[in-house]
């Protein structure tokens, strides 16, 4: 049983090991998501993403899970338009879960904050915004 239990742990170990190194050699720069308005009304979500390299350091396919238009949209743009990968990474996959976070007060503005944890999640946290009130004269 402590056999098992042993190559079990070294199994997963080597996973995560494999990934961490996977993006420390193939994400040569990534712009960090943020929370949006029109994301704001879904969450709180958790997302996956399998992204596989393409050439040029580009994204070749973006694949988002659930996939809802609006995660659709907003991960694929981070993933494909605002990631760069290495040309040596063309054809690995890299994994990615984005968890998006609504908690505190409510905020006159949006603002969110994203922190990373290891090796592949990213944690998007923003308050509640506060109802946005239309303070113009009414016209009779």
């Amino acid at each position: 049983m402590k056999l098992l239990l042993g190559v079990l742990t070294l199994w997963w170990w080597s996973g995560a090991r494999l990934q961490a190194d996977q993006w420390s050699q193939c994400v040569v720069e990534m712009e960090l998501p943020q929370m949006r308005t029109t994301i704001l009304g879904v969450v709180p979500a958790q997302i996956h993403a399998v992204v596989t390299i393409g050439a040029h350091g580009q994204a070749r396919s973006v694949e988002v899970s659930p996939n809802t238009r609006v995660f659709e949209v907003e991960i694929s743009d981070y993933l494909r338009d605002r990631t760069r990968y290495s040309s040596a990474c063309e054809g690995q996959k890299l994994t990615f879960t984005f968890l998006y976070e609504v908690e505190g007060p409510e905020t006159e503005i949006l603002t969110s904050r994203t922190f990373f944890r290891s090796p592949n999640q990213f944690v998007i946290r923003s308050h509640p915004q506060k109802p946005i009130l239309d303070s113009r004269p009414k016209s009779h």
